[in-house]
């Protein structure tokens, strides 16, 4: 679905708020919000292994991938701070209690590594928009292309659409390191 407001106004594309700098933020805080519903309903069945489950599956950063996809870097840190203290708050309720940091630090790490595979947003905001620029990257050229052709291409578009993959992947290449057991393949 395709809402087009008036000029220079925020537009919603396929469940993504666009224009506003403020968008980013405000649509994840609201998602967030919406969130905590769900979460207390999962932690009412009174089963942790099924609320843990529920949680891990269906309410962990899967229901706030597609924001992260289109605009991870623009979300403020407190908004996923907020979301991911939240979640965890919420896994800590399945397994009996507050969690301590150490706790929530091996839930967000994978299951092979010994951890529950909780994923947050925080933890997957740079990699979701990267993969997702990536992705269309192909349809970006080739709207480029045509565009250019007929004269209407900014001479700006290519800058402005490489410049926030290229500052994602700085960053999140600026956050992995050999000590850390995290590198990345440039190939």
């Amino acid at each position: 679905a395709c809402r087009l407001p008036g000029p220079n106004s925020k537009v919603h594309i396929l469940g993504i708020d666009i224009g506003e700098a403020s968008s980013a933020t405000t649509q994840f805080t609201e998602t967030t919000d919406s969130l905590e519903t769900l979460w207390k309903q999962i932690h009412s069945i009174g089963d942790s292994a099924t609320e843990l489950i529920l949680t891990r599956r269906c309410a962990d950063a899967c229901k706030v991938t597609h924001l992260l996809r289109a605009m991870g870097p623009y979300i403020s840190t407190e908004a996923l701070q907020l979301f991911d203290s939240n979640l965890l708050n919420t896994v800590g309720m399945c397994l009996g209690g507050e969690l301590k940091q150490n706790s929530k630090d091996k839930c967000i790490l994978g299951t092979k590594s010994g951890g529950l595979g909780i994923r947050t947003a925080t933890g997957m905001r740079l990699s979701a928009f990267i993969a997702f620029r990536i992705g269309i990257a192909p349809i970006v050229n080739k709207l480029a292309q045509d565009l250019d052709e007929l004269g209407f291409l900014p001479e700006t578009f290519e800058r402005n659409f490489a410049a926030p993959t290229q500052s994602a992947i700085a960053e999140l290449k600026s956050r992995c390191s050999v000590t850390s057991g995290i590198a990345i393949d440039e190939s």
